[in-house]
């Protein structure tokens, strides 16, 4: 299968960004731009709602490889670390400030308009985090992260649940969702991981769906469409499992249960 590949790399007083074409002849380079600031402390691009943005928050048009916006905190934070989300419809970035004794925030853009929508104070175990790296998902509405090495070279993971950070705030209660259908709706006992279509109605950004009471990884497609990642240790046995989903407050609330079949 075709695809593109982007890559940024370090040079003064601009950074190189390429895009690479994938065939079954291998990669080759397509195009280049300049003109992206030097990024302070990483390497590395993300992809996300059709464009490229680099860890200082630099949002690059995929075709002319131009500078088209940019993600910016509050002073004194720099962003040095973003992740797209395009389930929750947001732009997640992690900052570093150059003063101890002030936390690091985290940032959630409105990816549109690149403007920041909800910013979090992170404080660590210890004092006050300085450097806030990329920031990843962690459940319903929650983010996570890797903090620096300490004296001794150990690390830590620490993560936050925050839904008013998290997830997009609705203007009006969430709905009730509903289940119609399942695909498959039937599976073989002892099969592999499996990634579960939920239709249905009345489905936000943010919403959970469960397995016998259990929260599985889940991607929102549309209004009317979920996947949910089933681990195969779920699929051991025959049986019955419950599915439901779970639209978060304000309003929302669980759906009732649909069977999928293990046999």
């Amino acid at each position: 299968m075709d695809s593109t590949l982007f890559m940024n790399s370090l040079g003064e007083p601009g950074s190189n960004i390429y895009r690479l074409a994938v065939d079954a002849n291998g990669v080759t380079l397509d195009a280049s731009g300049t003109g992206a600031a030097p990024p302070l402390s990483a390497l590395g691009l993300t992809t996300g709602f059709g464009e490229v943005i680099t860890p200082d928050g630099q949002v690059i048009d995929t075709n002319s490889l131009n500078i088209i916006g940019s993600l910016a905190g509050q002073n004194p934070d720099t962003i040095i670390s973003v992740q797209a989300d395009e389930t929750l419809g947001r732009i997640f970035g992690g900052s570093y400030t150059f003063f101890g004794f002030v936390n690091s925030s985290a940032y959630a853009f409105d990816p549109s308009h690149y403007q920041p929508v909800a910013s979090l104070n992170i404080p660590g175990p210890f004092g006050s985090v300085m450097v806030l790296p990329r920031l990843l998902r962690w459940g319903q509405d929650g983010i996570a992260f890797q903090g620096e090495a300490g004296l001794f070279g150990q690390t830590h993971l620490y993560s936050v649940q925050s839904a008013s950070f998290v997830l997009p705030q609705p203007a009006l209660p969430n709905p009730v969702p509903s289940i119609n259908s399942l695909s498959p709706a039937i599976v073989s006992a002892g099969g592999p991981n499996l990634r579960l279509q939920i239709n249905g109605s009345n489905f936000v950004r943010g919403a959970a769906v469960s397995l016998n009471g259990t929260v599985r990884e889940t991607v929102y497609i549309s209004v009317t469409e979920l996947i949910a990642d089933v681990p195969a240790a779920d699929l051991a046995k025959p049986g019955l499992l419950a599915i439901t989903v779970a639209n978060p407050a304000p309003g929302g609330g669980n759906s009732a249960a649909l069977n999928l079949t293990v046999q």
